[in-house]
């Protein structure tokens, strides 16, 4: 997950969804999905995830401005660090208890 986004972030895609501010939700999407899978994996860690997944989000919009066909965008990054609240919000509740549950469901 974290390689296809760094990749996506740096290379020029076209819209997939002809919708305004989409992407926007596809950055919020990516990320919360990024932190909620690494707080479920390694539960004891999600400081250190949501950090990196922060400088992560905010280090690529930087360096979008000098990837061709892209450009930085602020409203990207907040994006970006909402889902990393989102996937920790998720990560912390019950429902971070998900890999858990299916790790012993198919070990018996």
């Amino acid at each position: 997950m974290v390689l296809g986004v760094i990749i996506l972030s740096l290379v020029k895609v076209p819209q997939a969804v002809p919708v305004a501010h989409a992407d926007k939700f596809e950055h919020l999407l990516a990320y919360a999905a990024m932190m909620y899978w690494w707080g479920m994996l390694r539960p004891g860690r999600k400081w250190f995830w949501a950090l990196c997944l922060c400088a992560m989000g905010l280090g690529l919009e930087f360096l979008q401005q000098f990837a061709p066909g892209r450009f930085m965008e602020w409203r990207d990054a907040v994006a970006n660090l909402v889902g990393v609240g989102i996937g920790w919000t998720l990560a912390v509740l019950p429902s971070g208890l998900l890999l858990r549950r299916l790790d012993r469901q198919f070990r018996n």
